[in-house]
């Protein structure tokens, strides 16, 4: 009996030890921050994560150096090179209150905040719609007058949108932050893109995808922009036996093009069920249809999109060595290669 309720002691403590999973930023004057193989600062570095790509990571107690899970990349971080989640919300949440509450006089620090805005939705968009979202009124009305009055032509109005579009909404009221952008790029004699993408090609994925008219000849083609970090987004309109018909862009770019490119298993979408891993595929696209496939744990790797209907995509992918296929509804769909969508 000792010995049985040793045992269980240290299954507790084991259990105590490692929290749970995270979704992190880093945290870096530098910009960037070092993925590396072990815990260790003289370790190979297997890959770099820059300001405003999200990771997930796992705390440990008492410990200096938390796994990282990165782009399909498994690594080491030093804590102190972390940010979660909840602190950059805890963190914007105190930039509205108090930019909200400064007087109109100071128009200088009223500029330096509306710069400052604009680089947050930039670079955290999943951050700042979800402590938006938690705002009260007179403080989202606060905002929304910021969105519509960007402090100079040089903030990237279509990349900020482009972002926000990815992660799709987290409250009711999210529509109200980019129809304040909207009406930013009105003043500025832009239209912002209504680009909706579903899928995204690969970010490892560095080839050259022809692509066609209707009639097969070779329009051009497709490419990440690996040296930038600037990779494909894809609205996938309809589809044929080989052949997706897509509306696609760079995501820092205006430019849309549009035409058909051979079906790919580098052609994919992540799944938006970070905080309920639970995941259901269906056997045809509408959630009346039985499930045909069951996902109880959250995979973070892309499902390969192998046709569509209308809004619904149907995806594959194997995950160790089982296969799991089916229709994935809209919102549980999360084309972004930057971040998770939750």
């Amino acid at each position: 009996m000792k010995i049985l309720v040793f045992n269980l002691g240290l299954s507790l403590l084991g259990m105590t030890t490692l929290l749970a999973q995270r979704v992190g930023f880093i945290n870096d004057a530098d910009g960037y921050t070092n993925l590396r193989a072990a815990a260790s600062s003289q370790s190979e570095i297997i890959s770099v994560i820059r300001q405003g790509e999200e990771f997930t990571y796992y705390p440990k107690n008492n410990a200096n150096w938390y796994q990282v899970d990165f782009k399909g990349k498994s690594g080491f971080m030093h804590k102190s090179r972390i940010k979660s989640l909840g602190q950059l919300k805890a963190e914007l949440n105190n930039f509205f209150k108090k930019s909200a509450s400064a007087t109109k006089d100071a128009v200088e620090l009223g500029e330096i905040d509306n710069e400052k805005l604009f680089q947050f939705t930039q670079d955290y968009p999943k951050a700042v719609m979800q402590t938006f979202c938690q705002q009260p009124k007179r403080i989202q009305d606060f905002l929304l007058q910021e969105f519509e009055s960007p402090i100079h032509d040089l903030i990237d109005l279509q990349l900020i949108y482009s972002r926000l579009e990815a992660i799709g909404p987290s409250c009711s009221d999210a529509s109200k932050l980019k129809s304040a952008l909207k009406k930013a790029a009105g003043k500025m004699r832009m239209k912002l893109d209504e680009f909706r993408p579903n899928a995204v090609i690969h970010h490892d994925y560095l080839k050259e995808i022809p692509l066609y008219d209707s009639k097969g000849k070779k329009l051009g083609f497709l490419k990440n922009d690996d040296k930038n970090e600037d990779y494909i987004y894809l609205e996938i309109v309809r589809d044929s036996l080989d052949f997706f018909y897509v509306k696609s862009k760079m995501e820092m770019e205006l430019e849309v093009k549009e035409g058909w490119i051979k079906k790919n298993r580098q052609i994919g979408t992540y799944a938006r069920n970070y905080s309920r891993p639970s995941l259901k595929l269906y056997s045809h696209p509408t959630k009346k249809s039985k499930p045909q496939s069951q996902i109880l744990d959250r995979i973070p790797e892309m499902y390969t999109v192998q046709k569509v209907y209308q809004d619904w995509v149907y995806v594959q992918i194997e995950h160790d060595g089982v296969t799991y296929s089916g229709w994935l509804q809209p919102n549980m769909q999360c084309p972004n290669s930057y971040m998770t969508c939750n």
